[in-house]
């Protein structure tokens, strides 16, 4: 769930207009001394578009998941009672404006799947401003959730196995999204529907609490890569 001043502290994700292509630009008059090399710019973007379908039109229609999320160092997303108290500790000691590739890593995804607790520990964040812009967000539910009117058009409702998910996102134009909620990142990933897996752990032990992934689980993923953040952050790339 996001921290408060940290949202890339997260565990932190029916089909939102703002995930379809976008809207055509208005045509505009143009001299007729321009006719002939608007006429080529036309055609060159046509070419270019229809070798995008073609290449499409051999592929599956897909959708890629990704997570972004913080555990302990021993791998706890959260204490035993669900607090994420020690986070909110950890991030108040973060340099200003650290968000240790949070934005760049929204900047990659066209959307988010979060089941509903995430959904409603975000929501009811007093102070915090609602951190994902109008990125879509599909929240995940067989029994509603209430969607708060300052939120309408940028939240829905869906469920079904993480495949169905994927492809009902593909259809709306979704490349990909950021998978959020430790239950619902467990299920991506024992569908092997997760191709990128952020792993920011804070220098805290816990001991005990709500791990986000078992040791089977956690022996399915591969390293890519690793970095040293601020504050002793260490953040992993991984795949399946």
């Amino acid at each position: 769930m996001l921290v408060r001043g940290a949202p890339f502290l997260t565990s932190h994700p029916a089909i939102c207009a703002s995930c379809a292509a976008p809207l055509p630009r208005p045509e505009r008059r143009r001299p007729a001394a321009f006719a002939a090399s608007a006429a080529s710019a036309v055609a060159l973007a046509g070419a270019r578009r229809a070798e995008r379908t073609a290449r499409c039109a051999g592929q599956a229609m897909s959708c890629g998941a990704s997570v972004f999320i913080a555990t302990s160092l021993d791998g706890f997303i959260a204490k035993t009672d669900g607090s994420v108290d020690w986070l909110n500790e950890f991030s108040a000691t973060l340099p200003e404006g650290e968000d240790g590739g949070f934005g760049e890593f929204m900047a990659s995804v066209d959307g988010l799947v979060m089941g509903r607790k995430t959904f409603e520990s975000v929501r009811d964040m007093e102070g915090v401003p609602w951190p994902y812009g109008d990125t879509p967000v599909w929240v995940l539910t067989r029994s509603g959730v209430e969607v708060p009117e300052r939120l309408k058009g940028k939240v829905r409702t869906t469920c079904g196995t993480p495949q169905e998910i994927l492809e009902q996102l593909a259809k709306s134009g979704c490349k990909e999204v950021y998978v959020d909620g430790g239950e619902t990142i467990r299920d991506f990933l024992g569908a092997k529907a997760l191709r990128r897996i952020i792993l920011s752990r804070i220098p805290v032990t816990l001991g005990e609490g709500r791990p986000l992934f078992s040791a089977e689980q956690e022996a399915q993923l591969t390293e890519v890569s690793r970095k040293t953040l601020p504050g002793g952050i260490v953040q992993v790339t991984c795949t399946m």
